[in-house]
């Protein structure tokens, strides 16, 4: 299985202290650039065979709200999953907030389907009750460009 390249692949240290005041302080972050164009048209296409193929399995799609589902799926159905997964900024991101020892046990999207309301801010599970960074999961909302 061939996957795209990624854009910028050279950096490989990123500033823990800016990742997290990002999360704390806007409570959000992102990587302008991380993938290439290319890799993010494969990640649509792959999810767009996903999706359809959730649609015709009993409880392949949740829904989520009107016109809205959530498909989970398994890591290698995704040509990129390895460069995602590895990517310098991701695993620098995975590793503050979650501590060295992080697991992805979950890959998963959602399609907002035309129609569909915005879904606001909100956790799929309970806050951890212990502070500490090694407790909690995080979550990367991933776009790729809209089917030409």
């Amino acid at each position: 299985m061939e996957t795209a390249q990624l854009k910028n692949p050279t950096q490989t240290t990123y500033d823990v202290a800016q990742i997290m005041g990002g999360l704390y302080g806007d409570g959000i972050i992102g990587l302008k650039g991380a993938f290439s164009r290319e890799w993010a048209q494969q990640l649509g296409e792959d999810i767009a065979v996903l999706y359809e193929a959730a649609l015709k399995r009993p409880g392949g799609a949740l829904g989520r709200g009107p016109k809205r589902h959530y498909v989970e799926i398994h890591p290698e159905d995704i040509r990129g999953f390895v460069e995602l997964a590895t990517h310098p900024w991701v695993t620098a991101v995975c590793e503050a907030v979650l501590g060295p020892d992080y697991k992805i046990v979950e890959i998963g999207f959602d399609v907002p389907n035309p129609g569909a309301v915005n879904q606001p801010w909100h956790r799929d599970f309970p806050a951890p009750t212990i502070p500490s960074s090694a407790a909690g999961s995080t979550r990367w909302p991933l776009t790729s460009p809209p089917s030409m």
